[in-house]
């Protein structure tokens, strides 16, 4: 058990050390895929778009991939691999548990999915008020002597007190769901540990099942749940990199001007 736990451990910090290596990849990459590609498109679509939310995305915007790839994604593969590893070592030794994890582990996603979408339309609520904040700041720097010589400056000020007020309210309502959702999961996950406990302590005492199985099987139990459960705290930080890559991707997908673009001519006719 003590080379078990230590096993455990080398793992968990080469996981680590691997998802943040890759997310600093990713992230890396897709700054330079961003940037290059803005330079591409060339002021003709910046005039269109506000400075203040590029910038926003270029910067906070990749800056919570960092979630996304380094933490839900391996969680993600963890969640499918280790359950099912778990329930093909206690079938042989004990069909009624592995039959009792396979009837209460899809409870934990099935929460999970329900209450993440109502969390990911508040998610992206936050992204935008966040885009907002950050370009409306941005113009009133840029013409913030312009504001000083038309007496305008407390206005604006007290405009961006407002923007930054609705994006802590924003904050607060993901975290708030956020912390709902951990708490229903933890509630249920500690609900199902407490079922198989509960039955695997009976067939003890009724002579049903052996000391040494039980306590493999109470061992593993919350092995079973906790990628699951982790699965489901991931997802709330991933869903920020989702909002955001959204964005991203519809700069990456916005097509390159071609040499053939320009101000459309005018006809002059000259008849008559």
């Amino acid at each position: 058990l003590m080379a078990a736990i230590i096993l455990r451990a080398s793992l968990l910090w080469a996981r680590e050390v691997t998802a943040q290596r890759a997310a600093i990849r990713v992230k890396t990459s897709l700054r330079e895929r961003v940037f290059a590609h803005l330079l591409q498109l060339g002021p003709a679509f910046s005039k269109g778009e506000r400075t203040g939310e590029l910038a926003a995305v270029l910067n906070e915007g990749i800056e919570r991939l960092d979630a996304y790839v380094s933490r839900y994604l391996p969680q993600l593969m963890l969640s499918v691999l280790v359950p099912v590893l778990i329930i093909v070592v206690i079938l042989p030794v004990d069909w009624f548990s592995a039959v009792l994890l396979l009837f209460t582990g899809p409870v934990i996603p099935l929460l999970m999915a329900l209450v993440g979408s109502n969390t990911q339309k508040r998610t992206q609520a936050q992204w935008a008020t966040l885009s907002l904040m950050s370009a409306y700041f941005l113009d009133v720097m840029q013409g913030l002597t312009t504001l000083k010589l038309f007496g305008r400056s407390q206005a604006q000020s007290e405009r961006i007190a407002h923007i930054s007020n609705r994006f802590r309210d924003k904050t607060l309502q993901v975290l708030r769901y956020a912390f709902l959702s951990g708490a229903v999961l933890e509630f249920m996950t500690m609900s199902a540990i407490g079922v198989i406990a509960t039955t695997l302590g009976i067939r003890l005492l009724n002579h049903g099942i052996s000391f040494d199985k039980a306590f493999l099987i109470l061992l593993l139990t919350p092995e079973f749940y906790r990628p699951l459960q982790e699965l489901g705290v991931q997802r709330h930080a991933a869903m920020e990199g989702e909002a955001s890559a959204k964005r991203i991707f519809e700069i990456l997908e916005t097509p390159l001007p071609t040499r053939g673009d320009g101000p459309p001519s005018i006809k002059v006719d000259r008849r008559g």
